[in-house]
This record gives C-alpha cells, structure tokens and sequence, in this order.
C-alpha cells in the first residue's frame, strides 16, 4: 500500500506534536470502527477528505486544530482509498499515548501462512511476508517508541529493528530474555538505543556495547508478568510498543490481555507444518476462543492483513 508523501510527513509531524505536549491535555478515545471521540461525553464528530487533491491541501496545522476540537478522522465515500486505509493503520499509532495512559499502547504484527505457521520447523521464514508488508512494518516502527522482541527472535535473527524503508526516527530495539548472557550477536545501529528487559531476580552483570540500558520488572506472578513490564516501560518514557515477535513472547503478552492490536499478514502460502503464529490454552469449544473485534482488512500486493482488537 502506498502512502502518500505529503501524507506520511503529516503523520510524522503528528506525532513529534504528541511528544512535544501540545496534545497532553486532550481527553480522548479511539475505536477501529468509531475513529476518535470526546472520552469525557461521547460526542463525536467528523472530519471527511472528499479527494485526495483535497487532502493535499490539508496540513499539520489543521490536523492538529482536528484533534483540539476532538474531531475524530474519517472518510467520504468519494475519498482516496489509499488516504482512507493510512488514516485507520497509522493515525492511532501516531497518538498512541493519548489513548491508552496507564500502559504503553501494544500492537502486535505478524506476517503468516494461510494455516497460521510464522516459520518452518527448521525456522526458516523469510520471507513469508511481501514486500509491501514489509514497508508497512517499517512504517509502524517510524511511529512506535520502541520494537520488543524475544529470545527466539534474537538468537535466530539478530534482528536490527530500526526503520530503513521509510522516513523516520529508529524506535528503541527492546528484548525480552533472561537467558542470553553474550550480545555480540545483535548489530550496532546508529541512532537507536537497545534496552534489556529482565526479571528482578536476575540482576544481569554482563559486560556489551550494544545493550544502553537494563530494566528490571517484578516476576512474583506468572500472570502479571507482562503487564508488570509493560509498567516498567511506561516509567522509563515508552508510550506504544510494536511487538515484532517471536510467537512465544506475543502469545505471553495475549495471554495476559495486553495487546491492544493485533495485525495478521496472511500470504497464500500453505506450509503444512511449521511454528505456529501463537500458542495458547488448550480449548474444547468454538466459544471459547479469542476473539478479534471491530475488524478491518487491508490488501497488501497478493496478501491481505487483518487487524483488530483481541478480546
């Protein structure tokens, strides 16, 4: 999916202003399906892009008068298309911390096989998702505070996780493990900070030049766990987090209702086996399962992913 130049830099520019304060004192709320409300009464009202010639005159000074009169973003049935899907993907992300204040904002991202494998048996899984999903994941960590991965995911990939494809600031690299005692394996990036995130219990020594700094979370309660360390991050400045992987760190963090947005890049593949995209409680019943609500699709080349809000 292509965004728009103008339209991307506007985004950016939106969020710098949310870093900035100038939206501090805004009461709002968010809804996939509702788009922004008045949190303290439920009025809502809309703002409509009837073009996209007419939303090339829009600038960040009108979009930042939008969010003073607590105007939630939508679209005419005569607007872009492309103007339409960049406003639902990347506006809430842009503002994420005026949405959520106790804990970070949480989006989880994935790109899978129709029958829900991330990776081979053999681990192999680049690349399951095209290229377009790959700049949309870019454009995620462009907007996001920080990208958090776990032992798997560093052990496999050493990963980089900052932003190459796109316009924008690197997100803080975090990584979650308290078994990895030698770094050396994760690249140097310039301009971006790696964070290491243990248990209390496990008062790491180590000695490397990659990790900046070491935040340490309660873990007195399996069921807790993440919420507690989404806490510690909201303390050391984070106000939305891009969880990139692997499948068994994302699963913790559904388990525990901790992601806000889950997206679902399903390419037609069929593995037949493979790792599966998250590994939960074992159920009997249909009704039983999680749930994604107030779903939205969006087509990237020959995939389509999926977005929505886990129950």
């Amino acid at each position: 999916m292509n965004v728009p130049e103008f339209l991307w830099q506007q985004l950016l520019d939106l969020k710098q202003d949310v870093e900035n304060n100038i939206f501090n004192k805004l009461d709002i709320g968010y809804n996939i399906q509702q788009g922004f409300f008045d949190a303290q009464n439920g009025t809502t009202l809309s703002y409509h892009f009837h073009s996209s010639l007419e939303a090339n005159r829009i600038t960040n000074g009108a979009i930042q008068e939008i969010l003073k009169q607590k105007l939630y973003l939508s679209a005419a049935s005569t607007a872009d298309k492309t103007i339409t899907q960049s406003l639902k993907l990347y506006v809430p992300l842009a503002i994420a911390s005026l949405l959520i204040h106790s804990t970070p904002f949480v989006i989880t991202h994935q790109a899978q096989s129709i029958d829900g494998k991330i990776a081979t048996n053999g681990g192999s899984s680049k690349w399951i998702g095209n290229h377009a999903n790959l700049v949309h994941a870019h454009r995620i960590r462009a907007l996001v505070d920080a990208v958090l991965v776990g032992t798997n995911t560093v052990l496999n990939d050493s990963p980089r996780l900052n932003v190459r494809h796109v316009k924008g600031k690197n997100p803080i690299r975090v990584v979650l493990s308290n078994s990895i005692q030698d770094f050396s394996m994760l690249p140097v990036v310039d301009n971006m900070q790696t964070f290491l995130l243990r248990a209390e219990t496990n008062q790491w020594q180590g000695d490397t030049n990659v990790i900046n700094k070491t935040i340490y979370y309660k873990d007195d309660f399996p069921k807790t766990r993440m919420r507690n360390i989404l806490l510690e991050l909201k303390q050391n400045g984070i106000q939305s987090i891009l969880i990139e992987g692997g499948s068994k760190t994302i699963s913790s963090f559904l388990d525990e209702n901790c992601v806000d947005w889950m997206q679902l890049h399903i390419a037609p593949l069929l593995f037949g086996s493979g790792i599966p995209c998250v590994s939960l409680g074992n159920i009997t019943e249909v009704n039983e399962s999680r749930r994604l609500n107030n779903v939205f699709f969006t087509q990237l080349d020959e995939a389509v992913m999926i977005t929505g809000e886990p129950t």
